[in-house]
């Protein structure tokens, strides 16, 4: 097949990649908006389905508030609302922004054992931590507002 644009297509391929990428994360990000736009406008975030369920605190309770405290340099904040997810989220990010940037390079991407490692402590934490902020003396673990 010739290729008439004059490009070799490398281009091409890494712009598609890009397109798959934020086409992939877009349902991701308009969650996140929608959420942090209910947040901003009724002071409370999309209510939790496990909690509303169940009344106990699910390991992720509290991360569309902790989001939004970030978004408004409320650290502390955002800590005491989710304090398992705000110690991981850096290291997250990392991890996805390298599988990212190593799929839109079209590289393939192994993960490395510190990273298996990371993610096994990680599930363990997180059952450990979505169990303990349910019992009376870890209530300090549950979201709560400063």
């Amino acid at each position: 097949m010739s290729n008439f644009s004059g490009s070799n297509g490398k281009g091409e391929k890494a712009g598609k990649r890009v397109v798959y990428t934020l086409l992939f994360l877009s349902p991701l990000f308009i969650f996140a908006l929608l959420n942090l736009l209910v947040l901003w406008r009724t002071g409370e975030g999309l209510p939790c389905t496990f909690y509303l369920f169940t009344g106990k605190y699910c390991p992720s309770c509290g991360a569309g508030r902790m989001f939004y405290s970030i978004l408004s340099f409320r650290f502390y904040q955002a800590f005491r609302y989710n304090p398992l997810l705000f110690i991981s989220l850096p290291v997250l990010f990392m991890i996805l922004a390298r599988y990212i940037i190593s799929y839109i390079r079209g590289k393939r991407t192994v993960m490395t054992k510190l990273e298996f490692a990371f993610f096994i402590f990680l599930i363990i934490s997180f059952v450990l931590f979505g169990i303990l902020r349910n019992l009376e003396p870890f209530s300090f673990l549950a979201p709560t507002e400063v």
